[in-house]
């Protein structure tokens, strides 16, 4: 009696085991897939079980049971994860382990887009040598590919607008980077401490760059739009030694494009630049953009306002002819260089410190209509006589140059008491200082010197 109750409750079990599993069958239940769009093809082995295949799918369905998909792994542990850029879902993506080998990321994953690469998204992958970002991509976190100490070769896409902070940072064996068409701008320190990195190509579509490729020993800059190249608004950093190419060509002597401003700090400074003619319209000249060239003498165009901090520093300069549109020189703008005759425009208002610093100039004449002439602006050991307009409403008279002989001032006593009551001190306070008794023993009137 007992075994026969036993072996009743067995049978009902039984029974009831199977109608569960047929009335899943009928609903559909079953297990769906990744897509096969949602694999990266790496270096190495990407075999996985059918059993964490089967719980990553899981966790991913929404095209089946119409759950939110937060995030899709890969078979070698890249993280997608949903985003919205404007109005379009997609993806953006980021590494969960450490990688190795050459990573193809895919355009679309599951019937959307991969438009983001996450901020240090492959941060200190240090194992990946090649890195190819899809075109659907449009934005790149900063730090994105920081410390991938062997990646080689990095392809970005046409999309990106913009790298922010040091989305390419130490990646020691970049030894060339082409910055794709479509890129507008760099920001600050984008891309920095590459220690391999010596050339990089610049789309035509660079509208700003800021401080960049520090410490990347780059000497070498690929352009295809020399219009657009002098349009850049930022800084680039000064080295010597560079070579500019334009469609392939080394640029020797450069034949500037109509422009009103060459507006980036350096455009030009360190190349091996022998002349260069500039256009009729040029106003601006920005802050040290020939410097450490190889130009010997200058013909600056009619019509420039402005020659920008340290222009020409540096520079095998010893012939220069000023416009008679003129009005502004800036500090260094001639420092070191082996200009023994200038003549300045009486357009000319101001002339920064050190301008023609370290200059091999023995006299100089300033024509009426210059207001200021800075300290140390003419601080060159070879410096003999000075001849001051009336025009002056800012001067430093003592310790001009160490050679100087003799400080010419064309107007009269009481003009120079005017000008001392415009001086004022480093701590803001005004000083009287010229004044015939205090003036140096080289300092004299022209009308003594007509006497």
């Amino acid at each position: 009696m007992k075994k026969a109750t036993i072996a009743a409750i067995a049978a009902l079990c039984l029974l009831l085991l199977i109608t569960a599993a047929v009335s899943c069958t009928e609903k559909g239940g079953k297990t769906p897939e990744i897509s096969p769009a949602a694999t990266v093809r790496t270096g190495g082995s990407s075999e996985e079980s059918s059993k964490e295949a089967s719980e990553k799918s899981e966790a991913k369905n929404s095209e089946e049971t119409g759950e939110a998909q937060p995030y899709v792994v890969t078979e070698k542990g890249i993280v997608y994860m949903k985003c919205t850029i404007g109005k379009v879902e997609g993806w953006q993506v980021k590494a969960d382990v450490q990688l190795f080998g050459e990573l193809i990321l895919p355009g679309e994953l599951l019937g959307k887009p991969v438009m983001r690469v996450a901020s240090d998204a492959f941060k200190d992958q240090k194992a990946v040598t090649k890195i190819v970002l899809p075109d659907s991509v449009v934005q790149i976190g900063g730090g994105a590919f920081s410390g991938c100490k062997s990646l080689r070769e990095l392809r970005l896409s046409p999309g990106v607008k913009k790298l922010t902070y040091r989305t390419v940072f130490e990646c020691d064996a970049l030894e060339r980077l082409d910055l794709p068409e479509g890129l507008e701008e760099l920001q600050q320190d984008a891309v920095v401490l590459c220690a391999s990195l010596s050339a990089v190509s610049l789309p035509s579509t660079l509208k700003k760059m800021e401080n960049n490729f520090a410490g990347c020993p780059v000497r070498e800059y690929y352009i295809s739009d020399l219009a657009a190249y002098c349009a850049i608004s930022g800084r680039r950093d000064v080295y010597e030694g560079c070579r500019l190419f334009l469609d392939g060509e080394e640029v020797v002597d450069l034949v500037l494009p109509e422009a009103q401003y060459i507006r980036m700090e350096g455009a030009f400074a360190g190349f091996g630049i022998r002349s260069v003619s500039f256009p009729a319209g040029l106003k601006s000249i920005a802050d040290n953009a020939f410097a450490l060239t190889e130009l010997e003498s200058i013909a600056l165009p009619e019509g420039l306002k402005q020659i920008g901090r340290y222009a020409f520093a540096y520079t095998k300069i010893a012939e220069v002819s000023f416009p008679s549109t003129l009005g502004y020189i800036g500090s260094g703008a001639f420092d070191r260089c082996p200009l023994a005759e200038v003549a300045f425009p009486p357009s000319l208002r101001t002339i920064s410190d050190g301008a023609f610093a370290g200059t091999l100039l023995t006299e100089v004449y300033l024509p009426e209509g210059v207001q200021t002439v800075a300290r140390n602006a003419f601080d060159t050991e070879t410096l003999k006589v000075i001849s001051l307009p009336a025009s002056l409403e800012k001067f430093w008279p003592y310790e001009v140059a160490p050679a100087l002989e003799k400080m010419i001032y064309r107007g009269s006593e009481k003009q120079l008491k005017e000008v001392s009551k415009k001086l004022r001190g480093d701590d803001g306070n005004d000083y009287d200082l010229i004044s015939l008794e205090n003036m140096p023993e080289y300092f004299v009137f022209e009308s003594q010197e007509e006497d």
